[in-house]
């Protein structure tokens, strides 16, 4: 499974410096596994595309981070599951980064048209898992994952956000009504939630 907001140290051009490279999306290949699509972090010289600049002094900096970077939207590109986990890996990008990553990558001219949808998707994701963590007011890591869309209840797309710490009954999914209108599939921990589709 890939994860949204993986890190690793890669570089777009197969030579040179390695840089940090994250997991923002996941692309479609037919009767194949997805892909992961990934960005990476590049040191600003001079001019830049400033759609995503990050600095270490940033409220959702990464440890890599050092001295200004910017996202590399321009190098984006795609690499197999099993080749990802070929790479050396580092802390994932917190919440808060990715979803700013992957907003960069919507503003951004220099996003290959592509990978558009892939980000517009994702980022629909993760805004609707922020929207479940606050809503449900339970701290990062408790309600953690968001996977691939899914068929809302009502014919509109959904998400699944996976709660690993408590299972989910129909008292508990109606917290996050009536903003995400949730619906229970099984007693266990899967609840799938309407999400916003502003970015879609």
């Amino acid at each position: 499974m890939i994860d949204l907001g993986e890190a690793v140290l890669a570089n777009p051009s197969a030579v040179g410096t390695l840089h940090l490279t994250f997991v923002i999306a996941r692309g479609n290949r037919a009767n194949k596994p997805p892909d992961a699509i990934l960005v990476n972090a590049t040191t600003v010289r001079g001019s830049c595309d400033r759609s995503c600049i990050l600095t270490p002094t940033d409220s959702d900096a990464h440890p890599w981070i050092k001295h200004e970077s910017y996202i590399y939207y321009k190098m984006m590109t795609q690499l197999s599951e099993s080749v990802l986990k070929s790479k050396k890996r580092q802390k994932p990008a917190s919440p808060e980064l990715l979803e700013r990553i992957l907003q960069g990558a919507i503003t951004s001219r220099y996003t290959p048209p592509k990978y558009l949808p892939f980000a517009k998707t994702a980022l629909a994701q993760t805004v609707a898992l922020r929207e479940v963590r606050e809503l449900l007011g339970r701290s990062e890591g408790v309600v953690d994952t968001v996977r691939d869309p899914v068929d809302g209840a009502n014919g509109g797309l959904g998400f699944e956000a996976v709660d690993h710490a408590a299972g989910f009954d129909e008292s508990e999914g109606e917290k996050c009504s009536p903003i995400l209108d949730p619906v229970v599939v099984d007693d266990e921990d899967v609840v799938i939630c309407e999400a916003y589709a502003e970015y879609l």
